[in-house]
């Protein structure tokens, strides 16, 4: 793309001439859904000044249209044109036709691309080998085969009707005569005369002449019509057009091993899907569920699929990503694809990634759809003139896409392939008589549950708290914070936990009744020993100085709710607050549900004549925490206008990991006790 846009606008023609050839191109290639590309845009829009952006966001709001990319186009040209004729890009002189305001010739060439001939030569330069004579006397040229000439020409915006370079088109050409070669109607010169020759077709086939591979801004008028259809054989002396699909040579791993093949990207479809034979050989395996594939046209098909999971990189690019979800379909039969390292060496923007673009036979077996973009995405362009083909680089390395010409297909096959795709779960025609034996099943299995088998986060915070629960001399027990293993920084939480205690101040200035309550309670965690003072010597001015240390150092911020049947105040812990995204509650593992479901309880409840219910008294803070991970549960405190540093010493209220960890210290000490209380196991639906 071109370079950002400076107040003088010297780049804006180069800007407008790349901006109209990537809308031609993508209009020729009928890849009309890119034209509204968010992505496309705003790379557009990073190039234009802040005057001519004010100016754009105008003329759109007056225009309405979703094609932004094409009425930014125009855009760009209507203020290139004002800048042109009025002398401010005096050193463009475009030929700018009275009733028109679109640019024809010098603009829409490449500087490198134009070959210059002198009007004042005393005889006529050839623009093919710049010798003294003309091109129809070239012996180079006249032997040259009849696509390579062809493909000079489109290269080198050479005029087809009189084989010369000066900036016009073929509708300002002044030779207005037909080719005349076995009566040949077109308006093209004799020397690129095509002897068309009909194919042997087979069945179900229809004669299709091949479209002369012009420049986007060459329109040669014919009466010809070109028929396009789906699966019809051509067989031409003409050069045949290769659309090219974004086709990417990858390595996909599993738990079997790694499998190199090649992947699709097709951001029209809503799922990723992956080949069964592929996905068995990398042993990638998951639940399998019956789906309906839809297309376009009301295109539908039902199969059969399964979930599964595998990791991705692309053949010459490092990182390694990991697709989740993934469809594993029996026979994705997507089409193969060949691009030949010397049809891509032939362009000068692609030449020095070619051997990373061309392969033969590449048959992908993984389709990469939008739920993946992140792999999607294009980081780079490489865009050549208009009617070459179009490299971007992903996260997976570089892939070409557009049409290009190769003289190395003999019997193309012009399909259309449509990729785009939505999925979802299949259901039947007798839905609602599924959903209603459904439900009675649920009614008759009430109360049954299948046995979940403990995750590995759930085995570890109970390892924790069985390793590091003992009893203190008090009676009462002391456990251990149940931390992640996987946890690498954690930011500096105290000024978030200043600014929450500034504006809890103010409000207990506002409500002395709140505040007074507030006090009551701080002062009831200090007097009962479920939270303690720290020493200034740890204060945070002073813990900042000091270099990193194992321990997790946590200012936690924390707020008043009033219980609405006690009617009193209790203060809890903001664990959930975030700090640069970690809250302590991140840092936390909650640990498995050990409460006991409430249909056994209502069960129980009516086994006798009188249920009983009780209630543990400050259940949360009755357990400890071990002096080690106290730091983590710091918090600030206001008194006689200094703010002062305290920590619990408690399990709080507000942690992810606090009703797991109070339920295993219940349940523990009625296992020590279950000689003395035999019963109490009983109530609590334990067993020995």
């Amino acid at each position: 793309m071109s370079p950002k846009l400076t107040y003088d606008l010297k780049d804006l023609p180069n800007l407008v001439t790349k901006l109209q050839n990537c809308v031609a191109t993508l209009r020729a290639l009928d890849q009309h859904d890119y034209l509204i590309s968010p992505e496309l845009y705003q790379t557009v829009l990073t190039k234009l000044t802040p005057i001519l952006l004010e100016k754009w966001f105008d003329y759109a709001h007056s225009r309405n249209s979703n094609k932004k990319l094409v009425a930014l186009s125009d855009f760009l040209e209507i203020e290139l044109v004002k800048h042109v004729k009025f002398g401010s890009l005096a050193s463009y002189n475009p030929i700018l036709p009275q009733d028109q305001t679109r640019f024809k010739g010098a603009l829409h060439r490449r500087e490198e691309n134009v070959l210059a001939t002198t009007s004042n030569a005393k005889k006529t330069q050839c623009v093919y080998c710049n010798n003294k004579h003309d091109i129809r006397e070239c012996t180079p040229f006249r032997e040259l085969p009849i696509n390579d000439k062809w493909a000079w020409v489109t290269r080198y915006r050479v005029c087809y009707r009189c084989l010369k370079s000066h900036p016009h088109t073929w509708r300002e050409c002044s030779p207005n005569l037909k080719c005349g070669v076995d009566s040949c109607s077109r308006n093209h010169d004799p020397m690129l005369h095509r002897q068309e020759t009909s194919g042997q077709i087979a069945n179900n086939t229809v004669n299709v002449t091949c479209p002369q591979p012009l420049p986007a801004t060459v329109d040669e008028p014919s009466n010809n019509t070109v028929v396009d259809t789906i699966n019809t054989a051509i067989n031409t002396s003409c050069e045949q057009r290769q659309t090219l699909l974004k086709i990417i040579p990858v390595t996909i791993s599993g738990p079997k091993g790694s499998y190199d093949t090649f992947a699709m990207l097709d951001d029209g479809s809503t799922a990723t899907v992956i080949d069964q034979v592929a996905a068995g050989i990398i042993g990638a395996e998951g639940r399998p569920e019956q789906i309906s594939v839809q297309g376009i046209g009301g295109m539908r098909i039902d199969v059969q699929v399964e979930y599964v999971s595998f990791d991705i990189r692309g053949k010459y690019a490092n990182d390694s990503y990991k697709i989740n979800n993934a469809k594993s379909m029996e026979k994705l039969n997507l089409r193969k694809q060949t691009i030949q390292l010397t049809d891509v060496q032939m362009f000068k923007h692609l030449s020095d990634i070619a051997n990373k673009i061309s392969y033969s036979d590449a048959k992908p077996t993984v389709l990469i759809g939008a739920c993946d973009w992140n792999l999607l995405i294009t980081h780079e362009h490489r865009i050549g003139s208009a009617g070459e083909p179009v490299a971007c680089r992903t996260a997976l390395g570089w892939t070409l896409y557009g049409s290009m010409s190769s003289r190395n297909v003999t019997n193309l096959i012009a399909q259309h392939n449509i990729f785009h795709t939505n999925t979802h779960k299949k259901h039947s025609d007798n839905s609602e008589l599924e959903s209603l034996v459904k439900t009675q099943y649920k009614l008759d299995s009430l109360g049954i549950t299948k046995q979940v088998k403990l995750t590995d986060a759930e085995e570890r915070a109970i390892h924790i708290l069985e390793s590091t629960a003992r009893r203190l001399p008090t009676g009462r027990f002391e456990v251990g914070m149940i931390w992640r293993n996987d946890i690498e920084h954690t930011p500096d939480s105290y000024y978030q936990a200043l600014n929450r205690l500034k504006g809890l101040d103010k409000l207990m200035k506002k409500d002395q009744t709140f505040a007074d309550a507030y006090t009551t309670y701080i002062n009831g965690l200090l007097e009962k020993g479920y939270a303690e003072t720290c020493e200034p010597s740890t204060y945070h001015e002073v813990y900042q100085k000091m270099p990193p240390h194992e321990p997790i150092r946590w200012y936690t911020p924390h707020f008043g709710v009033y219980h609405p049947q006690k009617k009193k105040l209790r203060v809890v812990n903001d664990a959930a607050c975030k700090t640069y995204g970690v809250s302590l509650n991140s840092l936390l593992l909650p640990g498995p549900d050990l409460l006991q479901p409430l249909l056994g309880v209502l069960f129980r409840f009516r086994e006798g004549r009188i249920g009983l219910t009780a209630d543990i008294k400050e259940m949360f803070p009755q357990v400890r925490i071990r002096p080690q991970d106290r730091d983590a549960l710091r918090f600030l405190w206001t008194e006689n206008s200094n703010i002062k540093e305290l920590r619990m010493t408690s399990v709080i209220f507000g942690a992810c990991s606090s009703p797991f960890t109070a339920q295993f210290i219940k349940n523990k000490n009625a296992l020590e006790f279950k000689t003395r209380y035999p019963e109490a196991l009983g109530f609590l639906n334990l067993t020995c």
